[in-house]
This record gives structure tokens, sequence and C-alpha cells, in this order.
């Protein structure tokens, strides 16, 4: 799996607020994924990616992150040995919180 660092780089600036200012930062929402694997795969790293773009590769399997009020977001998470996940998210911004709960399963 190739990924640009450039693309790590610029998401991980959009998506702590750097890019924005104070207002826009302030009208975001947060989404939590919060990850479940089949059991035997817990320790497996698993990349979750925001529009095409990993936003987090890791054990942990919960990871929150900012996101702008209503966009339609693309959210991908993948482990080895396990099916692609995806799935299509909006938050309604403002400070509001959305869960989403991804369960894997083995390939």
């Amino acid at each position: 799996m190739k990924t640009s660092l450039f693309g790590i780089l610029l998401a991980t600036f959009l998506w702590c607020g750097c890019a924005s200012n104070k207002d826009t930062w302030h009208a975001n929402g947060d989404l939590q994924v919060n990850v479940h694997v089949p059991e035997g795969m817990v320790g497996q790293p698993v990349t979750i990616y925001i529009n095409d773009h990993p936003a987090s590769i890791s054990t942990n399997l919960t990871f929150t992150m900012s996101l702008p009020p209503y966009w339609k977001n693309k959210i991908k998470v993948e482990m080895a040995g396990a099916k692609l996940f995806e799935q299509n998210v909006k938050v309604a911004g403002y400070g509001s919180k959305e869960v989403l709960e991804v369960a894997l399963a083995k390939q």
C-alpha cells in the first residue's frame, strides 16, 4: 500500500483545523469511529481513510476526527484479512458528535 507523504500531511493539516479560520473550526462536528474486529485479529493495524486519504494507521480501535458540517465524507476501514468497510457519513457540525460503529468481518 503506497501512500504519499503529501496526502497524509494535507489530510492532517485540514482535519486538525490548522487550514481553517477560527469560525470554521468551531463549525465542525466530531465523528468517532469505533472499529470492532473479528476474534483473533485484535492487535493488527487498522487503516481508516477519509475521502480516500489515510487518517489513521494504528492498532487503536477508536478514532475521532473533526469534519466540516453537512459534507458527505467517505469513510473506509481496512485491515489485512478482513473485508473492506465503506460508508458515506455526514456530521451536523457546531460541536455535534456522531458515532460510526464498524464491525469488520473476516475475508
